[in-house]
């Protein structure tokens, strides 16, 4: 017998599977990434991770920085309603500076006197209740954070929020008053005495614009009593904010703190 005749229809149709089938698979493989393209990408990748987090860290730390000018404005703003109540005068509060966990506690490193300042909290919590307003971001996730001399709670009650700034004005308990303490004294007496003391870091000073009040905590590289492991560390890498008598806030660079 005969072959059969195929029908025209049937050859064309099953020519034309055979041919689709025969595109689809090179078209398949050209859509598959080989093992150098996936390295390329990877390498492009880790590129721009090290271009954009350097950036990334970098508006972090302005943001926190701009945090802790915000909080110093408010304390600022705490101390002018304070001196409003209290005829002008700073309180004398040489007995919270003692009585404090962990009290009075000049350091035999560097700083050698106590600038911490969880009496300042203490007095002023019925003026600002905020407790946020007295521990720097920066501050709070330093991983050095919780040195003895970066913190100290604002009362002795259990669990009290830590104070994460230095008072070098209210840094001494002596009596009678240091020249170079504020303990009792007027803007206008702080600004005199400052002056009549000479204290070579705190400068001679012609206004109260120019007298330091608040300021982040740091530990200058150059001060060779300062431990190893906080050389060179300040809340802002770089250098700090500070409240000043008269109630402005300031960014002081400072080329010996340039770690966070």
């Amino acid at each position: 017998m005969g072959a059969l005749p195929v029908p025209s229809t049937s050859l064309r149709s099953l020519t034309g599977e055979i041919g689709a089938s025969r595109q689809r698979c090179p078209t398949t493989l050209r859509r598959a990434f080989t093992l150098i393209e996936l390295l390329v990408v990877i390498a492009i990748i880790a590129v721009l991770a090290a271009l954009l987090l350097p950036a990334l860290s970098k508006a972090k730390h302005k943001a926190q920085r701009a945090s802790c000018i915000s909080q110093l404005h408010q304390q600022g703003i705490a101390w002018h309603l304070y001196l409003d109540d209290n005829g002008g005068r700073f309180p004398d509060r040489r007995d919270l500076k003692s009585s404090l966990p962990g009290g009075y506690k000049p350091w035999a490193t560097w700083p050698a006197s106590d600038p911490r300042a969880g009496w300042a909290a203490s007095v002023l919590g019925d003026t600002n209740r905020a407790a946020e307003i007295w521990s720097c971001p920066s501050a709070q996730s330093a991983s050095w954070a919780n040195v003895p001399q970066a913190g100290q709670p604002s009362s002795s009650s259990p669990g009290a929020p830590l104070v994460r700034y230095w008072m070098w004005r209210f840094d001494r308990t002596d009596d009678p008053v240091p020249a170079d303490n504020f303990w009792g004294r007027s803007e206008s007496d702080c600004v005199t005495s400052l002056r009549a003391a000479g204290n070579p870091v705190a400068g001679s000073p012609d206004s109260a614009a120019q007298v330091e009040l608040t300021v982040d905590f740091y530990f200058p590289n150059t001060v060779p009593s300062v431990p190893s492991e906080l050389r060179g560390r300040t809340a802002h890498p770089g250098g700090r904010n500070r409240l000043m008598l008269d109630s402005h806030v300031e960014y002081l660079r400072d080329a010996r703190t340039p770690s966070g």
